[in-house]
């Protein structure tokens, strides 16, 4: 297809379906064209007015470059993970009872208290100590830490694993603190509801879980090593301002 005397290819066209999945399927090509025609007007109009000449074009032109290139090269790298067993998806399944074998839907009051850095052993004392849920909110007037609260229903997925099994050891009626300062948060637990995940309806969620990790974990270490071995010069005009790493 031309635009003037300029052409928009079919490679374009499926570069950018493949960057807009939520499309619906039936209208996708016909709205993702027609967008690119309207961008390509525009960036005509935008060289002959000398756009592409101005400064600030040229640098972002330069840190989408490097952003885009290094975005590829972390996804190459994350593509060789390998795929889940079904060994590792078993055990995985069994390790982890109070998110399959033994699921919880938890009813909670949680309270979110506007607390400063360092006060979270003195809440998790104030909260070992008060009678939830009516004592915690006077404890917490009294204490002077603004806070809020509502029900609210925690699935075990939504959890943070490093929360999940102190809620899941948690009793009716008792409290523990979550997060940290200053998004601190108390949930008291009101009442569970037994929600069984079968182990087959559990091995896809498992093996997307597991896979994505090994990505993870392959990106980071392939970074540490390149960090490792690349030579990095602070300028001193950015040492003071910024967060660099040193020289090696």
């Amino acid at each position: 297809m031309q635009v003037n005397r300029e052409e928009v290819s079919l490679r374009q066209v499926e570069y950018l379906l493949k960057r807009q999945p939520g499309l619906p399927a039936d209208q996708a090509p016909r709205l993702v064209l027609a967008s690119l025609v309207e961008q390509e007007i525009a960036a005509q109009a935008a060289r002959e007015d000398g756009i592409d000449k101005d400064p600030e074009f040229v640098q972002g032109i330069e840190a989408a470059r490097r952003e885009l290139l290094a975005k590829l090269y972390q996804e190459r790298i994350a593509a060789k993970a390998a795929r889940a067993s079904s060994d590792e998806v078993d055990r995985y399944y069994d390790e982890h009872p109070a998110l399959f074998s033994a699921r919880r839907l938890y009813t909670v009051q949680e309270v979110a208290v506007d607390a400063g850095p360092g006060t979270e052993d003195k809440l998790r004392a104030l909260v070992a100590a008060a009678a939830a849920p009516a004592g915690l909110d006077e404890a917490l007037d009294r204490a002077g830490w603004p806070h809020r609260g509502g029900l609210t229903v925690l699935a075990p997925e939504r959890v943070p694993l490093a929360l999940l099994q102190p809620l899941a050891a948690l009793e009716e009626g008792h409290s523990m603190v979550a997060g940290g300062a200053p998004s601190l948060r108390v949930w008291t637990l009101l009442k569970t509801q037994a929600a069984p995940v079968a182990r087959e309806a559990a091995k896809p969620a498992i093996e997307s879980y597991l896979v994505g990790e090994r990505r993870r974990q392959l990106v980071t270490q392939r970074m540490a090593e390149l960090r490792q071995s690349a030579k990095v010069v602070v300028a001193e005009a950015f040492a003071s301002s910024a967060s660099a790493p040193t020289t090696h």
